[in-house]
């Protein structure tokens, strides 16, 4: 439920300002020199795509409770006895009468005993979330905005909040890994301090003692 951003990589612009960037460079990482990409490491970019999936969800919620956009889910009728207390789902078509499943009793439906039940759903799925985002991207913006989310990152300009990293390096880093500063072969989480095989003996005791 991101922004969709333009794809800048495929303009002439971006490809020659990559050109220069990655001549006679190496991986800030590993040191290949080989494989070469330019990697964004926005810090506020997840904080914006997280905003702005609340913001889309509660979006979709209101709008379908308003009848903006088409309802979704499943409306269920209950009959409560008044003579055991029993509650029970009955169909949802114009029955008249009903047989309380506990007291056995006969009963006649009527707006002092029943009632409707609406369960939403308000999971559109992948192409339906897309459509959502598209058609009310202006409110969604707005939202952010005044919620004072992050900006868009500028994925032009290659000389703001970017490092040049290996393929390899490159993809660890996009899930959350970069390359161990001790042995310079494994790779670790990017909240630790070095990978397992680097851990001191009694750390890897605790660590194996614990899971």
């Amino acid at each position: 439920m991101t922004a969709k951003y333009s794809r800048s990589w495929n303009t002439k612009e971006w490809k020659d300002q990559r050109k220069k960037l990655i001549q006679d460079q190496f991986c800030q990482q590993c040191g290949k020199k080989h494989d070469l990409q330019i990697h964004h490491h926005y810090t506020e970019r997840s904080l914006r795509n997280i905003m702005e999936r609340r913001v889309v969800k509660q979006l979709i919620e209101s709008k379908m409770r308003s009848g903006e956009i088409p309802f979704q889910g499943k409306k269920e009728r209950f009959f409560h006895c008044p003579l055991c207390d029993n509650q029970q789902i009955v169909s949802n078509n114009k029955y008249k009468n009903v047989t309380c499943k506990k007291c056995q009793k006969f009963q006649k439906l009527d707006e002092s005993n029943t009632k409707i039940e609406v369960k939403y759903n308000f999971n559109l799925g992948k192409r339906g979330i897309r459509i959502f985002i598209w058609k009310y991207r202006d409110e969604i913006n707005t939202i952010l905005e005044e919620k004072h989310a992050p900006p868009i990152p500028n994925y032009m300009n290659l000389a703001q909040d970017t490092i040049i990293l290996c393929k390899v390096c490159h993809y660890a880093l996009e899930n959350g890994h970069d390359l161990c500063p001790i042995c310079k072969k494994n790779y670790k989480k990017i909240q630790n301090s070095m990978c397992f095989d680097c851990l001191p003996p009694e750390e890897k005791n605790r660590i194996a003692q614990n899971s």
